[in-house]
């Protein structure tokens, strides 16, 4: 029972690492605000290293790309490794073929005690990912498809702290409505409405917090040295 417990224990783990989400319930037709030159690199003042205060992972901004780093400890006997399928020791090393990742290994009776460190890229500048800035905030376009841009939005706090705004569903879809025209996307899995606001619209759409709703906050630990990026 001790075996499979940790075998359950690894399997739950590369799900969790691997496991889709849904697309957001507002996407956009065009990059945010509409209209204005998409920026070459991230604002210097943004830029940094920081703890993400829903998951305690590490989060890294540089001048043109966003990840976050999370380790997650997990255990197995050494009986039970010879049953798992993406695990195999490589010389004082654990090997994860799903991962194409090393982990260190530490012994402790007949149980093996290592890490795995996961790397979510949430922002890499290009074609796909355009940056705007707008009131003094970064404004991330992430492309879906040819014809969905998921928009979220970096603010600064009096710390120099980050704020991540996401779109969701509006509340008041009235109120939505009678600033800019409102499509409606849905499929049988999800209700999703699509827009194309103008660069006030979008302005007013802020103003009246309709969509943008806070969804975390990065606690900065240190200044990345702009040099280095």
């Amino acid at each position: 029972m001790k075996q499979y417990s940790y075998l359950m224990l690894w399997v739950g783990l590369v799900l969790v690492l691997w496991v889709g989400c849904d697309e957001p319930g507002v996407v956009f037709k065009s990059p945010q605000p509409e209209g204005l030159r998409a920026e070459p690199f991230i604002n210097p003042v943004f830029r940094g290293k920081f703890i993400c205060d829903s998951d305690s992972s590490v989060v890294y901004i540089k001048n043109d790309i966003i990840y976050k780093e999370k380790l997650y400890a997990f255990e197995v006997t050494t009986p039970a490794l010879d049953t798992l399928w993406d695990l195999e020791m490589r010389g004082d090393r654990l090997y994860s073929k799903k991962l194409d990742q090393y982990m260190p290994m530490f012994y402790k009776d007949d149980t093996i005690r290592s890490r795995v460190r996961k790397r979510d890229t949430l922002f890499l500048m290009g074609e796909n990912h355009i940056l705007k800035s707008f009131k003094g905030n970064q404004i991330l376009n992430r492309k879906l498809d040819n014809r969905k841009w998921e928009v979220f939005i970096l603010s600064l706090d009096d710390q120099f702290n980050l704020r991540l705004f996401l779109a969701r569903l509006p509340e008041n879809i009235h109120a939505l409505k009678a600033i800019t025209r409102v499509e409606d996307i849905s499929t049988r899995e999800q209700v999703q409405i699509r827009i194309r606001p103008t660069v006030m619209e979008f302005e007013e759409i802020l103003n009246q917090e309709l969509i943008f709703d806070e969804c975390d906050i990065f606690y900065r630990v240190e200044v990345i040295h702009f040099a280095d990026n």
